[in-house]
C-alpha cells in the first residue's frame, strides 16, 4: 500500500513537471514569435523610411536642377544654398519634435521650397550636414560626416567630407 502511494505521488509529480515544461515551452515560443514579429515590424518601418528619404532626395535634386550642373563645386554650392535657404538654425521645441526622424527635416525643407511663406524648418549643423551628405550620396558621391571640434559646452560641430 505504501509502495502504491509512493508511485502515485511520483506519477503526479512527473505529470506536474511535464505540464510545467509544456507551459514554459509555450511561453518561450510565444516570446520568440513576439520578438521576431517586433523585429520584422521594425525592419519594415526602417525600409519604408529609407524609401521615403530616397524619394525626398530625388525630389530635392529635381527642384534644384542639379542635372544641368555637372561641375562638382557647383553642385555642392547649390545643395548648400538650397538647404540654407529653406531651413533656419534654431534648436527649440520645433527642432526636437522632428529629432530622430529620417524624413522630417527633408520634408520641412521641401515644404518651404514649395511654399516659402512660413518659417523654414528648424535644423542645426548636423541635421543640415546629414541632409547634404544624403543628397550628395544620391548623386553618386561618397561622403562621411566628421566632428570638427568640441566646444566647452560639449557641442560637437560637424562637417562632411565629400
Amino acid at each position: 500500500m505504501l509502495v502504491e502511494k509512493i508511485k502515485r505521488v511520483e506519477l503526479g509529480f512527473t505529470l506536474f513537471r511535464n505540464r510545467r515544461r509544456r507551459i514554459f515551452a509555450l511561453a518561450a515560443s510565444l516570446a520568440v514569435v513576439g520578438a521576431l514579429g517586433w523585429l520584422m515590424f521594425d525592419k519594415v518601418q526602417d525600409w519604408r523610411s529609407e524609401r521615403e528619404a530616397e524619394a525626398q532626395a530625388e525630389e530635392m535634386i529635381a527642384m534644384m536642377g542639379l542635372g544641368s550642373k555637372p561641375d562638382f563645386h557647383q553642385q555642392i554650392d547649390t545643395i548648400r544654398t538650397f538647404i540654407n535657404d529653406h531651413s533656419i538654425h534654431k534648436i527649440d521645441e520645433a527642432f526636437w519634435a522632428n529629432h530622430g526622424s529620417k524624413t522630417a527635416y527633408a520634408a520641412g525643407v521641401i515644404a518651404h521650397a514649395k511654399n516659402p511663406v512660413g518659417e523654414p524648418v528648424h535644423m542645426e549643423c548636423s541635421t543640415r550636414s546629414i541632409l547634404m551628405a544624403r543628397l550628395l550620396h544620391r548623386l553618386g558621391y561618397k561622403t562621411r560626416i566628421i566632428a570638427i571640434y568640441r566646444t566647452t559646452r560639449r557641442e560637437t560641430h560637424v562637417s562632411f567630407v565629400p
